[in-house]
């Protein structure tokens, strides 16, 4: 028979486990270019940085420079949705960039990146761009 304290012993073995895995998975989750085979900032040259105030039901494209390879955007200090399809996001749909997390896009999506805020949202843009 399987006490309380049994219970509570497997809910913290299950918590712990849960914990491991994700830590685990968190340097793709952090680091996007991994995933997508994007070139690293760090052997880049950075060579424009942009900002825009980002506001609920207003979709907000960028002026990529020429020659960019790679745009590390961050939102602050709300979350900010994004597409790159090129279809627009709306304020309950996109990949959503939470804010003060670097995200990486390379160069194929860079000229299609549409921006939009969560419904009854705004925030602000700040995206360094690379070659």
């Amino acid at each position: 028979m399987i006490t309380r304290e049994d219970r509570r012993q497997l809910a913290v073995i299950f918590a712990i486990l849960l914990a491991l895995i994700v830590w685990a998975a968190w340097p793709s989750v952090v680091h996007p270019q991994t995933l997508f085979n994007c070139p690293s900032s760090g052997t880049m040259s950075a060579i424009s940085y942009a900002s825009a105030s980002i506001t609920s039901g207003v979709n907000t494209t960028l002026t990529v420079p020429t020659n960019a390879l790679l745009a590390v955007i961050i939102a602050t200090p709300n979350i900010i949705n994004m597409r790159d399809d090129g279809t627009a996001p709306t304020g309950s749909a996109g990949m959503p960039i939470p804010p003060g997390v670097a995200f990486p896009v390379c160069v194929g999506s860079l000229a299609k990146i549409t921006f939009t805020a969560p419904t009854g949202m705004a925030s602000t843009l700040n995206v360094m761009f690379y070659r």
